[in-house]
Formats: C-alpha cells, sequence, structure tokens
C-alpha cells in the first residue's frame, strides 16, 4: 500500500497519513502504534477516516481554547503552532463558558 507521511522535521513529529490510491478499502496499522496509544479509535462508517493521535495535555487546551469546531478551527492553528515552536498555552481561553464541538 502506497501512502504519503506529513512531517514535521522541525519537532520530530508525524502528524498525518494519506492514501495515494482512494479507491483503498483497508488502512493498515504497525501493531507498536496501537500499543503505543491503546485508547485509539478508528470508524469507518464515514465518508472519509480520519486518526488523530493526540496527547491529552492537547486535548484539554482545546477543551478550554477560544475554538468551537476542533478539526475545521483548533487543530490547525495546533499544528502552525507547534511547527513554529510557539507555546500551545496561548490558545486557553480567559472565557469560563467554552464549549468544543469534535465532529
Amino acid at each position: 500500500m502506497k501512502y504519503y507521511l506529513d512531517f514535521i522535521q522541525l519537532i520530530n513529529q508525524l502528524i498525518s497519513i494519506r492514501l495515494k490510491d482512494e479507491s483503498d478499502k483497508y488502512l493498515l496499522l504497525k501493531q507498536n502504534i496501537l500499543a503505543t496509544y491503546p485508547r485509539t479509535i478508528t470508524r469507518q462508517d464515514l465518508v472519509d477516516t480520519h486518526l488523530y493521535l493526540i496527547k491529552k495535555s492537547c486535548l484539554d487546551i482545546a477543551i478550554h481554547s477560544n475554538y468551537s469546531l476542533f478539526r475545521k478551527q483548533f487543530l490547525p492553528e495546533m499544528i502552525q503552532r507547534m511547527a513554529t515552536g510557539q507555546l500551545l498555552e496561548d490558545l486557553i481561553s480567559t472565557s469560563a463558558n467554552v464549549t468544543m464541538v469534535m465532529r
């Protein structure tokens, strides 16, 4: 199976794996990835599948941020900040009423 790896060399971190051939029906994951991240959930009942491996500390920041949409708003900002060496803690909102929608 052929795939693209999106990798940030500055922080030595893999951010995504995309299949080259969109018609492939199976995505093979190495067992060491699942052993390292035992709470990994994959879904195939969607139009397309996204797999996000994110530290709990980053999710905590997402929940307390000003962003209301995780995938479309917070995730791109988080990746940009990580790639440029900026602090993620700056994303934390001072507002008490923040709701994050994870879709």
